[in-house]
């Protein structure tokens, strides 16, 4: 066998339902086979057109973003033991937040096609945290969010 070289398989390549050599006897893929890379191409569809909806996502980033900054604002009053005011400009966009003597918290405004809508323009957050009840409408292409905050000061998106 040394130095011999190999130009025929040495092994059985015959199909198990004739004569006829595996190799030849395939001429496609199966159904099976089919099934899958369907399944894998609708799969990958999926995924990709949820990343592709700006709209909703917007609105919600833009909700938890506000959601944020009344926390922060809650958190100030107990921090600094100051009342802190939130005010809500509708007509803008914009909300800002400061203490009793005057010193800025933060101040952000929402993208022009995110609008706010709220009863109150103003709250007020306790230096124990509380404050009275109010709630926000963030609304956008697509989708809106209320945003609830109960007299304990719990601050809640739906």
């Amino acid at each position: 066998m040394v130095g011999k070289s190999i130009t025929k398989c040495d092994y059985n390549t015959k199909s198990v339902f004739g004569n006829k050599d595996v190799i030849t006897n395939m001429q496609g893929v199966t159904l099976v086979e089919l099934l899958v890379v369907i399944a894998i191409i609708g799969i990958m569809t999926a995924v990709g057109m949820t990343s592709m909806r700006p709209g909703p996502t917007k609105v919600k980033s833009a909700a938890l973003n506000f959601r944020s900054h009344l926390m922060l604002a809650k958190s100030e009053a107990i921090k600094r033991n100051k009342d802190v005011f939130v005010v809500v400009d509708v007509g803008n966009g914009t909300y800002s937040a400061s203490d009793s003597d005057s010193d800025s918290v933060f101040s952000a405004a929402f993208d022009s096609d995110i609008s706010i809508a709220t009863g109150n323009t103003s709250i007020t957050f306790k230096p124990i945290g509380t404050v009275s009840t109010s709630s926000f409408v963030i609304s956008g292409p697509g989708n809106s969010f209320t945003i609830e905050i109960n007299s304990v000061g719990k601050i809640s998106i739906q």
